[in-house]
């Protein structure tokens, strides 16, 4: 081949190569990145040029931006509301402590987590009581109304009280009769006189510390004059004609019955039946409010008992038999009490208010001699 030839061939070599370097070249070019090379480039070449890797990324990256695009108006349309995309800052965790934990301490919190909102620990058990800090048990209603009951009446020595009294002794229910009644309390003395009725004048004396503790009588008036009697206060001469000795006379029988009562029934005792505080009724008299307490015994007999809720001290008393018929009813008006009169020598002497008695009388021996009998044939 001739030099010229050769020269030709070598410039034909050195512009193609050189066309070809600018066609690799052009993507690189200081314009557009490389999103751009979808754009038509001047020359008539498709959206790539000569680029191979342009035409072919050229339709993912246009998809790309269609979607965020209309992922940008659908933003917009929606206004302000929640973003599915998470805004909190993220959260800075301590690096772990070089210490190791204590067996038992409960976990360290993340430091994004307030002690405010962190939970609290389960409620625990209280924890049982011990016998120091149980409370004491409190007392009944019934045990506090006979305790006020019973504080009064031992504030009093002596008391003086009007009585209206009607009792069944045996098949007979006696009529209702007034006395007034006066005590002593310690040592016990009674004193009953009949001031109105068919029996007025009539009085009846007794004193555990005097005259052998022998109940005087002492009767005036009367078609047919009976001198005064001095008899055991179980004469069956005289419980002939009551239900109750004299020795039980007056207020503290009546609250010591009840408590007798209530204690046997806190202790599972039915022997004496059951007592119940059955609230406030209108009762006594002078038809005041009282604590009205119900006893009903084995036999089916209710004993009512209303204490008064200003004296605190019975205004009447009331038994019932299983069969409703009435046993005895005592009703009390207003005491007078710590009379200076009951504190006086003569007050349960019954030779310093009736004068001497006469001695040996027929009346006075046959009256022992029937007390005498009775007891020796009443069995023990």
């Amino acid at each position: 081949m001739c030099p010229s030839r050769w020269v030709v061939f070598g410039f034909g070599l050195v512009l193609s190569a050189t066309d070809l370097g600018c066609a690799r070249m052009s993507p690189f070019r200081d314009t557009r990145p490389m999103l751009g090379a979808v754009e038509t480039k001047p020359g008539g070449k498709g959206p790539g040029g000569g680029d191979l890797y342009a035409n072919h990324v050229g339709p993912g990256a246009e998809r790309s931006r269609m979607l965020l695009a209309r992922e940008s108006s659908r933003s917009q349309a929606a206004g302000d509301g929640p973003s599915g995309v998470a805004l909190q800052p993220p959260v800075m965790v301590p690096p772990l402590s070089d210490t190791p934990p204590v067996p038992g301490s409960p976990p360290a919190l993340a430091s994004n987590v307030t002690p405010g909102s962190a939970p609290g620990p389960a409620p625990s058990a209280p924890a049982p009581l011990l016998a120091d800090d149980a409370p004491a048990a409190s007392e009944s209603p019934l045990e506090t109304i006979l305790a006020e009951s019973r504080a009064k009446l031992d504030s009093l020595t002596t008391y003086q009280v009007s009585m209206n009294r009607q009792e069944r002794v045996g098949n007979t229910l006696q009529d209702p009769e007034d006395i007034v009644l006066s005590i002593r309390r310690h040592p016990k003395a009674v004193r009953l006189e009949w001031r109105e009725g068919p029996h007025k004048g009539r009085e009846v004396i007794h004193a555990a510390d005097a005259n052998g503790g022998l109940m005087h009588i002492n009767t005036v008036g009367g078609l047919v004059p009976v001198p005064r009697m001095a008899l055991p206060v179980d004469s069956p001469m005289v419980l002939k004609s009551a239900r109750h000795p004299i020795t039980e006379a007056g207020f503290d029988a009546i609250l010591a019955n009840m408590a007798k009562t209530l204690e046997l029934t806190q202790k599972g005792d039915a022997s004496r039946g059951r007592l119940s505080d059955a609230g406030v009724e209108d009762a006594g008299p002078e038809n005041r409010p009282c604590h009205k307490i119900i006893r009903v015994t084995p036999s089916g007999e209710t004993w009512m008992v209303f204490l008064d809720l200003k004296t605190k001290l019975p205004v009447m008393v009331q038994a019932n038999a299983a069969n409703g018929d009435l046993l005895e009813r005592y009703s009390f008006g207003d005491p007078k009490v710590d009379l200076p009169e009951l504190a006086s020598a003569d007050a349960f002497d019954p030779d310093r208010r009736w004068g001497p008695a006469p001695a040996g009388g027929l009346m006075q021996r046959l009256a022992r001699a029937t007390s005498a009998k009775a007891t020796a044939t009443t069995p023990q």
